[in-house]
């Protein structure tokens, strides 16, 4: 199991859209138990590992803005925090009220050196404008670093669909095709701003996304099962399924400031009928109902009606 951050905009099952994450001790830091708003001064997390030769581009927190006053600053220290040797500064007005994953990516690349002394830091320049996620230990930041190496999504990897941020209202959406045709059972998937998921709407294809977690939307993430402009083609399948050990385990969890959009065309060309009135009395048994208009209506569809009720 692994745990990648998109890379680019393209297909799920694409080479070169998902990247692995640092994985030196302490570099991987997902509870988000509590949070801390910003300083003037950069707060750093406990420190870690950096991975000898592993180069790293970004990182992913999870936060939400808290006014919309001023910067808000991301650095990766190579030296316990003494040094922001890289950093990436954003407005806090680029982020959203409510939370959820965000991506800063470096203007350059850091080659990591086996030390121990890697930090992630945050500040604002107004204090109190973001409100940053964290375990029980003060300032130990909920984040994980996005490397180089690219890497395909296989079964249990928790994936991460994140547009970037680059500077103050400068970034890029990144757009992955879901286009996977096979019941790889992965584990959770988060999709964090500026990050969309989109259905491919090939048709005659049986589109299947299996996972052994939630589907998480989050502030600015757009989740597009099938678009008003574009929907699922009538002769198409698309089947999002969740492999739960008990009832409920896992599910379609749409956060406060994400959007999904689920939209399939009518099942017979010019038909769009949704519900419909029974016009004639049909005996005991009966396999077959009169109904008031031509609904287009296949069989083995399937319908509900009204309770039953006995007339004498």
């Amino acid at each position: 199991m692994a745990n990648l951050i998109s890379n680019a905009s393209s297909t799920w099952t694409g080479a070169a859209t998902w990247a692995l994450t640092e994985t030196g001790t302490g570099a991987t830091q997902t509870t988000r138990s509590a949070s801390t708003v910003t300083t003037t001064n950069y707060v750093y997390s406990s420190a870690f590992t950096g991975t000898n030769t592993n180069v790293v581009d970004g990182v992913l927190l999870y936060i939400d803005r808290a006014t919309t006053t001023g910067t808000f600053s991301v650095a990766l220290s190579e030296d316990n925090g003494t040094t922001a040797t890289r950093e990436v500064t954003i407005n806090a007005n680029d982020l959203g009220a409510d939370p959820g994953w965000v991506f800063f990516k470096f203007g350059s690349t850091l080659t990591l050196d086996g030390g121990t002394d890697y930090k992630v830091g945050i500040k604002g320049s107004s204090a109190g404008n973001v409100a940053v996620y964290r375990d029980g230990t003060a300032g130990n930041w909920t984040r994980l670093l996005r490397r180089t190496t690219a890497a395909t999504a296989a079964a249990a990897d928790n994936l991460y669909i994140v547009g970037e941020w680059t500077a103050a209202a400068t970034g890029t959406d990144i757009t992955v095709t879901m286009d996977s045709t096979s019941a790889t059972d992965y584990g959770t998937l988060d999709i964090g701003d500026r990050g969309v998921l989109t259905w491919g709407t090939t048709a005659a294809t049986a589109y299947i996304l299996q996972l052994s977690g939630n589907l998480n939307i989050w502030e600015g993430g757009t989740y597009n099962q099938g678009t008003v402009a574009t929907p699922m083609p009538r002769d198409s399948t698309a089947t999002l399924q969740f492999d739960c050990a008990t009832d409920g385990e896992f599910g379609l969890i749409v956060n406060t400031g994400g959007t999904a959009v689920l939209q399939g065309q009518s099942r017979t060309i010019g038909k769009d009928i949704d519900r419909c009135l029974l016009n004639t009395d049909e005996a005991v048994n009966s396999t077959s109902l009169g109904v008031n208009t031509d609904t287009g209506w296949l069989d083995n569809d399937r319908s509900a009606g009204p309770p039953r009720t006995k007339t004498t």
